[in-house]
């Protein structure tokens, strides 16, 4: 099944080359890790000189809490990692795995989804997601329902001050909403489909 907007033709011609077939999917399917920040690093280097810091002021502390949700909804796969205490969305990778310019792959459990923008990569006992520009999580289960992870940031600065920056966060995870499962069962089913 097709969904179409109501747009004129050449348009319409140009939105199809970009996206594949919508599903009946009504509901959007959503999972969630709630974490700790256990540890944090940031390194800023000017003038050849490195400082060293306990993170960005009014940004992530330790011991704060910060979320990494996942859904799917119809061919759209997002997964990001928030700070809901200061409303800040600190990574997130979305990608239309439907897309003639997304390439999606399966071996043995693991899918690995790119397109321009970035890369996810999904298994039973890990999690990877990166955007070029904003960073990237890795996140490992280490028991059950408990994982571990590591957010990473380089940060080159073209606007003039000639800094660069790195910055590590890393959490402990509680799969509260754990949909892991139905997400690579239904990415298998689009991609077969592709």
């Amino acid at each position: 099944m097709r969904v179409f907007m109501q747009v004129k033709p050449p348009i319409l011609g140009l939105l199809m080359c970009f996206t594949g077939p919508v599903y009946g999917q009504v509901d959007p399917l959503e999972g969630r890790m709630s974490c700790l920040v256990t540890g944090q690093n940031l390194m800023i280097v000017k003038d050849g000189k490195a400082n060293q810091y306990d993170g960005f002021r009014d940004q992530v502390k330790l011991g704060d809490p910060i979320y990494i949700d996942y859904g799917l909804h119809f061919n759209l796969l997002k997964i990001s990692l928030s700070d809901k205490k200061r409303n800040n969305q600190m990574v997130e990778a979305e990608v239309d795995i439907g897309s003639i310019l997304t390439k999606v792959s399966e071996e043995n459990g693991v899918f690995s989804i790119s397109d321009l923008v970035g890369t996810t990569t999904i298994g039973d006992d890990f999690i990877m997601f990166k955007n070029s520009i904003f960073g990237e999580v890795s996140m490992h289960r280490y028991y059950k329902e408990d994982w571990q992870g590591l957010y990473l940031l380089t940060d080159r600065d073209f606007t003039g001050n000639k800094t660069l920056t790195t910055h590590s966060i890393a959490v402990d995870c509680r799969h509260g909403v754990n949909k892991l499962e139905e997400l690579k069962t239904q990415i298998l089913e689009r991609i077969s489909e592709k």
